[in-house]
């Protein structure tokens, strides 16, 4: 009977095993994106609040590669042995809550402490940003063996003065140019009658063979377009000049632009799509899967008055496929049940037994 019930587990392990992978394939990982020396990145995808609200949100990214940076000093003892320090901000309660982050190869506790607490003041300085240190923290990365230490410090106001010192040393040429004042108070302050939008800003600077890189990156979310529940053919306009606040060209030069848009998105019981009916203008490339299209613009185009992607959206039966699932879950039952019968078969022949030794005394 020991063998058995250890057959049976056996049998039953396999099967799980056999429907967990079954979910993995009916939810398709996403690919990874490439990151260029200078890209902007614009995303419109669906979101799905724990309180059951449903909405369409849209999301720039400048991503500024190799860039000039902060005026800090490179040749400083305290980056001698850095992998990365980074100094961030987002926006919380409509206040700015920044941090700065520190990875060492490898040193003291007080040493990269002592590094650490300079380098943000450091950092701070180039902002023109005067910021008390709140909270300080030091770890050891188990995986890497690196020296990981951070620096949260005190809410700045959420507003536009703060904002321009967060991007005091920004590219002012390319992408750099497009963000402007006007740009800054489309998500600055963070409220609007139609909803909240925000912005998430940080400075890198990593070293890789004895060279220094920075990075810039800007993130600026707009107000989410709510779902009601009675989508049937709703015009969706993503445009890029009216997400920028811009009246200008969009310069390319050596650079690119991304546009990524979900196409299909299952909230429980139903599936939202948006169908892209046109992209406007031509010029670009085109990648389509199962769930998103990727658009992007880049060389030999050299500036761009706009990019406008026109989309329907509908909302359907949900058409997620449980096929699959089901059968690997029947048979699991058939399984278990088979398995309990066996069990109170080989119980009932073994107390057969027991009763005719029992006569035969």
């Amino acid at each position: 009977m020991e063998k058995s019930v250890k057959k049976t587990a056996r049998v039953m392990t396999i099967l799980s095993s056999v429907l967990l992978l079954t979910i993995m394939v009916s939810f398709p990982a996403r690919a990874p994106s490439v990151t260029q020396n200078n890209i902007l990145f614009a995303r419109m995808y669906f979101v799905d609040y724990p309180d059951g609200t449903k909405g369409i949100r849209t999301t720039l990214i400048f991503d500024f590669n190799d860039t000039t940076g902060l005026p800090i000093n490179t040749n400083s003892p305290a980056l001698e042995n850095i992998q990365k320090a980074e100094f961030s901000a987002t926006m919380q309660f409509y206040k700015w809550y920044s941090s700065f982050s520190v990875s060492y190869d490898s040193m003291s506790s007080e040493m990269a402490n002592e590094y650490t607490d300079e380098l943000c003041k450091d950092f701070l300085k180039a902002c023109d940003l005067n910021l008390s240190m709140i909270d300080r923290n030091y770890q050891t990365n188990n995986q890497t063996g690196n020296i990981e230490t951070t620096r949260k410090l005190e809410p700045a106001p959420y507003d536009i003065i703060t904002t321009e010192k967060f991007l005091k040393y920004k590219p002012s040429t390319e992408f750099g140019s497009l963000i402007t004042k006007d740009f800054l108070c489309k998500y600055v302050p963070g409220y609007t009658p139609e909803g909240t939008t925000r912005m998430d800003i940080s400075w890198s600077l990593s070293k890789n063979s004895e060279k220094f890189h920075w990075r810039l990156m800007v993130t600026a979310t707009s107000v989410d377009t709510w779902l009601t529940g009675d989508e049937k053919d709703k015009d969706i306009v993503l445009d890029l000049n009216e997400l920028l606040h811009n009246a200008g060209t969009i310069p390319l030069n050596q650079s690119e632009i991304t546009v990524e848009i979900e196409n299909v998105h299952d909230f429980s019981g139903k599936t939202y799509s948006l169908d892209i009916i046109d992209i406007f203008p031509s010029g670009y490339t085109k990648e389509t899967d199962s769930r998103r299209t990727t658009i992007t613009y880049g060389s030999p185009i050299s500036s761009l008055q706009n990019i406008k992607c026109r989309m329907k959206l509908n909302k359907e039966a949900n058409d997620f496929n449980w096929i699959p699932i089901g059968i690997a879950a029947v048979i699991i039952a058939i399984v278990i049940l088979a398995a309990i019968a066996l069990q109170k078969r080989k119980g009932c022949h073994t107390t057969r037994l027991n009763k005719k030794k029992g006569k035969g005394r």
